[in-house]
């Protein structure tokens, strides 16, 4: 008979599950963006540096260097509890909007209340079988940002009218804003460059 899992052990087994989709989005987007693994970092305890202090290159759930001009703060979700779909986010129901992108709003307002720079934030977020997906608002589309320039809208966008954000696959974001030759992210690290961009129906379990 199989043992049943302790609170304990499910709340375990979900920091852990959230500190690895962290952690492979840090690298993911240092090389897409960077052409460096090592550049971004999760932030330690998932978060647990969240404006508690005034902590140098703290992006809500990523941790860059002072010396990049890094124009995001990052929101990340991997949960299965939520039982979210496309469906309760385009209409506003359930964690996504009101929880998840009401955190990143959050966060971004924090780093600007205490930094000269100024960030937007940026929901990106997955469950089982489902690839990971990012919600933006319209305004990191009409703008220079800073230290990566204009970002292409992909095609295929939902836009949240009430909202003004826009949700999509993270993989068509990216691929619709490379600043490097795939080939040159794939030396740095192909098995997470194939999984969560050129192939990202692959390891939907994980």
């Amino acid at each position: 008979m199989k043992k049943e899992r302790t609170r304990s052990q499910i709340a375990r087994g979900a920091r852990n599950k959230g500190n690895k989709a962290q952690r492979e989005i840090a690298k993911l987007l240092g090389i897409w963006f960077f052409l460096d693994d090592d550049i971004f970092h999760s932030t330690p305890s998932s978060g647990g540096l969240r404006w508690k202090s005034k902590v140098g290159g703290t992006r809500g759930d990523i941790v860059t260097p002072d010396n990049i001009d890094w124009p995001f703060s990052i929101e990340i979700k991997n949960q299965e509890k939520s039982n979210w779909d496309l469906y309760s986010i385009l209409f506003n129901q359930g964690p996504i909007i009101n929880d998840w992108w009401t955190q990143a709003e959050k966060d971004a307002n924090e780093v600007n209340s205490q930094s000269t720079k100024y960030v937007l934030p940026w929901l990106i977020f997955k469950r089982n079988q489902v690839p990971f997906l990012m919600i933006m608002g319209e305004t990191a589309f009409n703008n220079e940002l800073l230290g990566i320039g204009r970002l292409n809208l992909p095609n295929n966008s939902f836009y949240i009218t009430n909202m003004g954000l826009y949700i999509m696959p993270l993989s068509a974001f990216l691929l619709s804003n490379k600043r490097h030759n795939i080939e040159d992210c794939l030396i740095q690290n192909s098995p997470l460059i194939k999984r969560h961009i050129i192939n990202p129906s692959k390891g939907l379990s994980e």
